[in-house]
């Protein structure tokens, strides 16, 4: 958090696999997710906003077409956000929708953690 409203995200995924069975078409791809988020705050529910966007590095292929490394993925999301100050545990679900190139789709996210 860099305040009591704005959240920033960094992250870290990846994916190695063959594609729908073909040794030839493969998904060898890490992926680093950079977003800001603001909090309007309701109690122990909060509704967060944000945008953001996923740094590439390796083969991506959808539909049978490969993505260059290069391509920038933006997204925006939108969620809720339960903190429960008793036992200190968050929960978080999201919905994103990713942008890049002629290829745009729906994802969806489920967060939870503690605080110290």
């Amino acid at each position: 958090m860099i305040t009591k409203n704005i959240l920033t995200r960094v992250g870290l995924g990846s994916q190695n696999n063959e594609v729908e069975k073909n040794a030839e078409l493969r998904n060898d791809i890490s992926f680093y997710p950079l977003g800001l988020s603001y909090l309007i705050k309701s109690g122990d529910q909060n509704l967060e906003f944000g945008f953001g966007t996923n740094i590439l590095d390796g083969t991506l292929t959808i539909n049978g077409e490969r993505i260059d490394p290069n391509s920038r993925i933006l997204f925006i999301n939108a969620g809720v956000q339960s903190f429960y100050e008793r036992s200190k545990f968050l929960l978080k679900l999201k919905g994103y929708y990713l942008f890049f190139g002629k290829f745009n789709a729906p994802w969806a996210g489920l967060s939870f953690g503690f605080s110290f």
